[in-house]
């Protein structure tokens, strides 16, 4: 487990594990922080499913909103509209630039789409992606 959020007596709570990079920690804070405001109150006992609950095939509802919670909170619109629109840079390089995982710049890239920006040629989005993330922050942007 490398993060998750909990909610007892009133008193919201994210932990995180100590080891982890402080460029992974950012999109983690972001990820938990959707999880606080979208699904509080979410019983305790459900933070012992974060171990399998970003395999692709059993992807809950929450677990995706918390990831495109995080990737509206990390990047904005315009910024991500204007590179796409101005620079050669390729998807994998924009990430880069931002400092978000590749994985989590797609999902942006999609809720763009969904928004009413003109999107050719979408990655495929991996909502699984923080389950497979080794914190080798220099491995977020692609193979």
């Amino acid at each position: 487990i490398k993060a998750y959020y909990y909610y007892v007596t009133r008193i919201h709570n994210i932990v995180v594990d100590e080891n982890i990079s402080r460029e992974y920690i950012k999109i983690l804070l972001a990820h938990e922080l959707g999880h606080c405001i979208l699904h509080r109150g979410v019983d305790a006992g459900a933070m012992f499913h974060e171990t399998d609950i970003f395999d692709k095939y059993n992807l809950d509802q929450k677990e995706l909103e918390a990831n495109l919670f995080a990737a509206e909170l990390l990047m904005d619109d315009d910024v991500i509209w204007e590179e796409l629109q101005t620079s050669d840079l390729t998807y994998f390089q924009i990430a880069q630039k931002l400092g978000v995982p590749v994985s989590l710049m797609e999902f942006k890239l999609v809720m763009l789409e969904s928004k009413g920006y003109i999107m050719n040629n979408l990655p495929t989005t991996r909502a699984d992606f923080l389950k497979y993330e080794t914190a080798a922050y220099d491995n977020w942007y692609g193979d």
